[in-house]
């Protein structure tokens, strides 16, 4: 009897007093990690490109124009061209409707033939700043005048007016003009002016420490982009930016493309983008170019995302209308050949 009641106190304890078996060691919960997503959303989709070809312009083809937009139309003038005597300076005006898609002439720009005007839209008006002309005598070289002067185009009832001549600021033409609040930031290889659209005061900024003639710019937040451009005679691939509360200049990485100038550009939902251009007029390195490169200021990186179908190469006008995007004119091949199509173009 014993013995029994000993066998069962052993085996009430060995049911009982038994470790239980230890589980598999998992690796420690790091609370950084997010959560893994069962339904990931869909990747973003790309952007589309999609080209309508607009009215032909009636006029001359040309490259050199200047052209600003107010509300849905927008008007481009003067220029390189051709008339009946073959390359000519043109004095001609024009507003383009994006609703009916029609062209109509309106007042001649005042100071006649003329090109590489920079020009910018504030207020309800239009504004062309500095620029050049050419006079020619028979059998001698041609003189080049520059203007310091500001014309104002109001289209309520089609007229230009002097509003203003910058004496102080040296003979200049073409260059990039970008509004800022109710100015105009003006900026050349060697010059660089805020200039007031309500007063016509201006103030000295600092200048790019690199060359961007005939570079494409937009503007993105309180910066503005400046992508190749003509230096030593050829195209660039330099990014520069402009912080226009600070003013100083920075330099961005390279374009990984061939180098180009004479392209045209803007900015939309935070990217800008980059039509066209060329490398130079030079034998061997005279690539022309008809991609379409988007920007992302966040890390400076490009990438090709389309092509224009268009005609012309480089020196075209591009107006933003309503989110829409207006191309065209600008100059093909090295021989003196200047388009008229224009291209409507939108992001979707």
């Amino acid at each position: 009897m014993k013995k029994s009641l000993l066998a069962i106190i052993a085996g009430f304890l060995l049911v009982f007093c038994t470790a239980p078996e230890e589980p598999a060691l998992q690796p420690p919960v790091n609370d950084l990690d997010p959560p893994i997503n069962e339904n990931p959303p869909n990747p973003p989709t790309i952007t589309n490109f999609v080209f309508t070809k607009a009215n032909e312009f009636p006029a001359s083809g040309r490259k050199n124009a200047f052209s600003f937009a107010i509300g849905d139309k927008f008007y481009v003038g003067t220029g390189e061209g051709t008339d009946e005597s073959g390359y000519t300076l043109l004095d001609d005006f024009w507003e383009y409707d994006t609703k009916s898609d029609i062209w109509t002439e309106k007042a001649k720009f005042p100071l006649g033939k003329f090109r590489k005007g920079a020009a910018i839209a504030y207020n309800g008006k239009g504004y062309v700043l500095f620029g050049e002309t050419l006079n020619c005598i028979m059998d001698q070289p041609c003189d080049f005048i520059f203007y310091r002067k500001i014309h104002a185009y109001d289209p309520e009832n089609d007229s230009w007016e002097e509003v203003a001549e910058l004496e102080a600021i040296p003979s200049t033409y073409g260059g990039h003009i970008t509004l800022v609040n109710n100015k105009a930031m003006f900026v050349d290889t060697f010059h660089a002016y805020e200039i007031s659209l309500d007063n016509f005061l201006y103030e000295k900024k600092p200048v790019s420490p690199i060359p961007i003639d005939l570079a494409a710019a937009f503007k993105i937040g309180n910066r503005i982009y400046y992508f190749g451009g003509l230096e030593g005679g050829v195209g660039s691939v330099k990014t520069m930016s402009y912080d226009t509360q600070s003013g100083e200049w920075a330099q961005l990485s390279d374009f990984p493309g061939v180098k180009r100038y004479g392209a045209v550009s803007f900015a939309k939902d935070g990217f800008g983008y980059v039509l066209g251009g060329k490398e130079s007029d030079i034998w061997g390195q005279n690539q022309q170019f008809k991609e379409i490169w988007q920007f992302d200021p966040k890390d400076s990186n490009w990438k090709k995302v389309s092509d224009y179908p268009g005609e012309g190469i480089s020196e075209k006008i591009l107006q933003m209308v309503n989110g829409q995007v207006f191309i065209g004119f600008g100059s093909k091949s090295n021989a003196i050949r200047f388009e008229k199509d224009f291209w409507k173009l939108e992001l979707k």
